[in-house]
């Protein structure tokens, strides 16, 4: 498993003397488990790690939720798949206290970094600002962000005859030209589509 020249091992901590600068020195990682294909798309074998960060650690990086720190310890492979699913826990974790829950549910966030989500059936979530992220988890849930940055997760159902199941889950940072702020979206065959409000 190497990074840059740097071999790493999986289950052994490393780590770096002197001054840790994001982006320059330290091991790297990504709070955001998505934030992950911004750094390494998920071609030519590229490989994803659950990962522990410890010692100094600097988190100076206006794109995304990269970190350098002085200690990483690879924990155990994950995939892509995984990836997803760490994502979806993530955002989960996040919105606790800005959920909803129940039929047409909608739940709101405001400020740098807030996180809203709605789990129930037709649930909506939108935030408004900036590295804020909407979550919809439930049938038909929408989502909709105020500023460009923003990031939206939403999740489309299959219904197989007897049962419904996940069919998809994406993640997408709002730019501005495909993804527009002020607009809600929708799952639709694994891509986001905008919907009425």
């Amino acid at each position: 498993m190497k990074c840059r020249g740097f071999q790493y091992e999986l289950g052994k901590k490393f780590t770096w003397d002197g001054a840790v600068r994001c982006g320059d020195r330290g091991g790297h990682s990504v709070v955001c488990p998505m934030d992950a294909l911004s750094h390494y798309s998920p071609v030519d074998g590229r490989r994803y790690f659950e990962c522990e960060a410890g010692g100094t650690i600097d988190g100076k990086n206006n794109v995304d939720s990269k970190i350098a720190s002085s200690e990483l310890t690879l924990k155990s492979e994950i995939g892509l798949d995984g990836l997803i699913k760490e994502q979806f826990d993530y955002v989960k974790q996040l919105a606790e206290g800005n959920a909803a829950q129940g039929y047409r549910g909608h739940a709101a966030a405001q400020g740098y970094g807030g996180h809203a989500a709605a789990q129930g059936y037709r649930g909506h979530a939108e935030v408004h600002g900036e590295d804020a992220i909407a979550a919809a988890f439930g049938i038909d849930g929408k989502v909709m962000a105020g500023k460009v940055g923003a990031w939206l997760t939403a999740y489309e159902w299959g219904y197989d005859g007897s049962d419904r199941h996940i069919k998809a889950g994406k993640c997408v940072r709002v730019d501005g030209e495909k993804i527009k702020p002020n607009v809600w979206y929708t799952l639709k065959n694994g891509e986001f589509v905008e919907v009425e409000e």
